[in-house]
């Protein structure tokens, strides 16, 4: 999490900080080795005065902008990190509005976001049965949590969120992009349930396995898939196709010392 002056993670591995640090989704990194999704960190970074009242100064893109550099610098120092940057063709989703409409409803205008508080890209919380779940910063909030069990029930609730905060979360549950076509420009409020199938593989980063149908539910699932959920509970569509998505591909990484 960010403070404002610093940033502070702990029981972290390597590739939820890239996911933070490049503003991607774990799906969007190539190259992570066996220990970088295994092996937990604390970290408890602080920056200088100067810059603390730097980023004070900033717009809330520019500070998250910036926020992400300094982390990028971090893992470069303490892993040795270097990446570069690429193009793929991956399946993706396209996020459109259903024939019957969207179902979202429109947010009050609320108070302008804390300055200091978290940036654009994903942070990590934990569900009830242990597993990090992608929690968003900007306006207004968004929860997730699940119960236990193979096709446990999951439910994501929204309060003053863009049309943003929501595809990046569906992105995250797919394992692939999804791209937002709704053309919906406000904050929402709403709420989605749906069963989680740990039966479904997710689409691997070659890009096989992933331009069929969506997953459906299990037959003995207690409600319906994610992309069902989507139609039938938000008026929104998941139309799945393929599409040059970016990635980040690690070129050296190695274990941290100790400090």
């Amino acid at each position: 999490m960010n403070a404002p002056d610093g940033f502070s993670a702990n029981n972290v591995n390597l590739e939820m900080l890239l996911s933070t640090a490049y503003g991607v989704q774990n799906f969007q990194i190539m190259g992570t080795p066996d220990w970088g999704k295994s092996e937990r960190y604390d970290i408890d970074a602080k920056m200088d005065e100067a810059t603390a009242e730097a980023l004070k100064k900033m717009s809330q893109d520019d500070r998250n902008a910036a926020r992400q550099k300094m982390l990028q610098a971090l893992l470069a120092e303490r892993f040795g990190l270097t990446v570069h940057r690429d193009t793929k063709e991956l399946p993706i989703y396209s996020l459109v509005v259903g024939k019957n409409g969207s179902k979202l409803t429109e947010s009050k205008p609320e108070a302008p976001a804390d300055p200091n508080g978290p940036p654009g890209g994903p942070s990590v919380s934990k569900s009830a049965d242990g597993r990090g779940i992608p929690a968003l910063g900007g306006r207004g909030g968004m929860i997730m949590s699940f119960g236990r069990g193979g096709a446990g029930v999951m439910s994501m609730s929204a309060n003053g969120v863009p049309i943003s905060n929501l595809v990046r979360s569906l992105s995250g549950q797919l394992g692939r992009p999804v791209y937002d076509k709704t053309g919906l420009t406000g904050n929402y409020d709403f709420k989605l349930e749906w069963s989680r199938d740990d039966s479904v593989s997710l689409p691997s980063h070659d890009g096989g396995g992933g331009d069929g149908p969506a997953p459906a539910a299990p037959p003995d699932a207690s409600g319906p898939s994610l992309t069902t959920a989507v139609q039938e509970q938000l008026g929104l569509k998941l139309e799945s196709g393929k599409g040059p998505v970016e990635i980040i591909v690690l070129d050296h990484v190695e274990k941290p010392t100790n400090n």
